[in-house]
């Protein structure tokens, strides 16, 4: 779980943790449905993803 930042910055931290290979695996709409979406600016897309990545040994 991370908290709101843009793409590139979650394979920044990936990297800086020692993973690799870092790749996003599916978006989602984690606000459909719900009130929070109206309360966010209209510019912003919020959406969640799956992420994965390698931890060399």
């Amino acid at each position: 779980m991370a908290g709101a930042l843009p793409e590139a910055e979650l394979y920044e931290i990936a990297e800086s943790v020692g993973l690799v290979e870092g790749r996003i695996l599916a978006y989602f709409d984690c606000f459909r449905g719900t009130s929070a979406l109206d309360k966010l600016s209209k510019d912003l897309r919020p959406q969640g993803v799956n992420f994965s990545a390698i931890k060399r040994a």
